[in-house]
């Protein structure tokens, strides 16, 4: 945004931004005037999982830790949790109730006024407190603010004191509900400890008869006999193997048609095999005769024939297994495996009997390793629980204080800081104050400039700056020079210019809302072109609020109305004012029906025989959004104009008036914008353009 246009903001809205500022500003240096002094005194806690040397290595000597002198780091749960913890409802409450904390009223304050922080409470504090953890450290502060510098002082440490108790007395509990829970497993303990010596010696009673050793020497030699044999069998097999493979190896020497001659006769089916593939192939060549190799027919029967002969093989080789020279050799590796089965079977016998007095040995072992434990689980136990009572009696705390809170010093209160509440509220009352401004002006969606008129799409015939009505609001003993009367003059040019090719008999000035300043506009013009030397007539035509005669101090007791009703001609009722070439026609009496005369045939004639009589008529009507008088006169008329109040009217109400227009066919000369601020850029003066 160019700098520019920023300081045209800031010139529009300067008293709004300086109000803004003034009552935020102001806001907060009597707040802070008003805001009571609150001191601030802190104490600092340290956590730690074992509270001290001393203790660390009490609790090694009876065993509870390993290594004495070592003082474990908390974790940042922890730390949280004691913070948590001294902020809780349990530990104000005791803090309160011990202190007797209480408000205005002579009651005892709750934990949350103590921990409030609402704007209320800032004029009227109760104390306040505050922990928190010290970032990257075991410590953790109480802060307490008040009024009263000693009260806070002794808050702070109360608060300390109440967590220090506190958490001592957990610990205590903790002790004993360990205990508690020992001392109901020490009897569950020991009764099983009883009853693995009962087991024990059940067991042995029932042994008493049976050497278990010896049982085991018996056992053992009887299976290494036993295993010898097996391995003289599995020898004997082996050798037996390799005999009937050296058969197999010269029986398969022999050529087919020896072992065929030599087992057909000893075994019938060799012999239907054979006739079987001989018929096959028979049958296959018969087929060819009319069939190809590739059909199916013959292809089934060509697998029967390979099937056939498949098992004319398997059968032959069946043949040389039990060949005469086999047979013997078979024999023998049958009654070695029979042998050698026996042999297994009897070792697992012996083994399984072994297995017996494995389990005798076993649960032996068993029981007595139950002795063991439970007996030295008991004795565990009885130490732990008098480690357990020692501990309970030579307990510290966790927490300790590392800085115990003070009195602060009565001129260093840690609120308010009125300097910077001061700084502050002129920084954010000049913050907020330009916001608002530029808020305001950015939702402002009035016209003020002719940039705004030329974005709506209208022509701009001059600006009127805006005068106090002490200095005038005619230009009638104002000065050539005067700003006022050289905007008139422009206006004046601007129409003169923009109707070269036809001039301007009569010209209607209209109004888009009310309180626009046509009425003073149009009496400025005719002045102004009264000056130029043309002969003028001022014709009121707001039959509803006339106001040209109240302008020029005239009478109205008759007027327009009355030679529009034939009561009286023109000439009767014009009235000639002090100001040369001015003439004025005022309203006269204002009628039943003001629309119903505006559209009668009458205003025409009139207009029309003023018109022919004056150089210039200029008409002031009623605003168009309130009445169609405007309109239905803008027929009549060369011209129209519309008077638009610089900073009043939207930019919805001027395009609701365009879109009138645009529908009833009418295009205005142009647009005046009237009452513009003087001091918002040279562009607003109509006095600095000419057409």
């Amino acid at each position: 945004m160019e700098l520019k246009i920023l300081w045209g903001i800031i010139s529009r809205r300067k008293w709004i931004m300086l109000q803004t500022f003034l009552l935020i500003s102001l806001t907060v240096i009597v707040g802070t005037s008003q805001l009571p002094l609150v001191y601030e005194s802190k104490t600092v806690l340290l956590f730690e999982t074992q509270s001290s040397i001393a203790e660390s290595f009490l609790l090694s000597n009876i065993g509870m830790i390993d290594n004495p002198g070592s003082i474990s780091k908390p974790s940042v749960n922890s730390i949280e949790t004691n913070v948590e913890i001294a902020t809780s409802d349990l530990i104000l409450n005791k803090v309160i109730s011990n202190l007797q904390l209480s408000n205005n009223k002579g009651q005892l304050l709750e934990p949350d006024e103590i921990l409030g922080t609402s704007i209320i409470a800032k004029f009227d504090p109760p104390p306040s407190i505050k922990v928190e953890a010290v970032t990257d450290t075991d410590l953790f502060e109480i802060v307490v603010r008040s009024t009263d510098p000693e009260e806070a002082a002794m808050i702070a440490n109360t608060v300390a004191d109440a967590c220090i108790q506190n958490n001592l007395k957990q610990k205590k509990q903790e002790y004993k509900n360990v205990k508690t829970l020992v001392q109901d497993q020490i009897e569950s303990v020991r009764s099983k400890y009883l009853t693995a010596l009962m087991e024990m010696k059940t067991f042995s009673n029932e042994q008493q008869s049976l050497d278990i050793s010896l049982e085991t020497n018996n056992t053992i030699n009887r299976i290494s006999a036993l295993m010898v044999d097996k391995e003289e069998a599995i020898l004997d097999i082996s050798q037996i193997r390799t005999r009937i493979n050296e058969l197999k190896r010269q029986l398969n020497q022999q050529d087919q048609e020896t072992i065929l001659s030599t087992t057909s006769d000893e075994n019938s089916y060799i012999s239907e095999l054979r006739d079987t593939i001989i018929e096959y192939e028979m049958k296959i060549e018969e087929t060819l005769v009319e069939k190809k190799k590739d059909h199916p027919d013959v292809q089934i029967l060509i697998r029967q024939l390979k099937k056939a002969k498949a098992e004319l093989n398997r059968e032959i080789a069946l043949s040389k297994d039990y060949a005469t020279a086999l047979l013997t050799q078979k024999r023998d590796y049958a009654a070695s495996k029979s042998r050698l089965k026996a042999l297994d079977k009897e070792i697992g016998k012996h083994m399984k009997d072994f297995s017996s007095v494995s389990e005798k040995i076993f649960k032996e072992a068993q029981l007595n390793l139950n002795i063991k434990i439970n007996q030295d689980l008991y004795q565990s136990i009885l130490k732990y629980l008098y480690q357990i009572r020692i501990g309970e009696i030579i307990i510290l705390p966790d927490i300790r204080v590392i800085e115990k809170a003070s009195v602060p010093d009565l001129g260093k209160p840690q609120s308010p800081k009125k300097v910077v509440n001061f700084i502050v509220g002129l920084f954010l009352g000049g913050l907020f104050g330009f916001l608002m401004g530029f808020l305001i002006d950015y939702l402002d969606d009035t016209i003020k400039t002719k940039k705004d008129l030329e974005k709506a799409g209208a022509t701009l015939l001059g600006t009127i700056p805006k005068v106090k009505k002490k200095d005038g609001i005619l230009i009638l003993n104002k000065p050539p020079k005067d700003p006022l009367v050289e905007a008139y003059r422009s206006i004046r040019n601007s129409i003169k210019f923009a109707s070269l090719d036809k001039p301007v008999r009569s010209l209607v000035i209209t109004s888009s809302i009310t309180d626009a300043g046509k009425t003073t506009m149009v009496s400025n013009l005719a002045i102004s072109m009264a000056q130029e030397g043309k002969n003028v007539l001022l014709l009121d035509m707001d039959y509803r609020q006339p106001m040209i005669h109240s302008v020029f101090g005239l009478q109205n007791h008759e007027g327009g109305t009355n030679v529009l009703s034939q009561q009286n001609n023109a000439e009767e009722v014009i009235q000639h004012t002090d100001i040369r070439n001015l003439n004025i026609l005022s309203s006269g009496p204002v009628p039943l029906d003001p629309g119903k005369l505006i559209e009668s045939n009458k205003v025409k004639e009139l207009i029309e025989a003023l018109s022919a009589r004056f150089d210039i008529v200029l008409i002031d009507t009623p605003p168009i959004l309130v009445v169609d008088d405007a309109i239905v006169l803008a027929d009549i008329v060369d011209e129209f104009i519309i008077v638009v109040e610089s900073g009043k009217e939207t930019n919805t109400v001027f395009k609701q008036v365009q879109e009138r227009l645009s529908f009833s066919k009418i295009s205005p000369i142009g647009v005046i914008l009237n009452k513009v601020q003087i001091g918002r850029g040279k562009d607003n003066y109509g006095y600095y353009y000419q057409g």
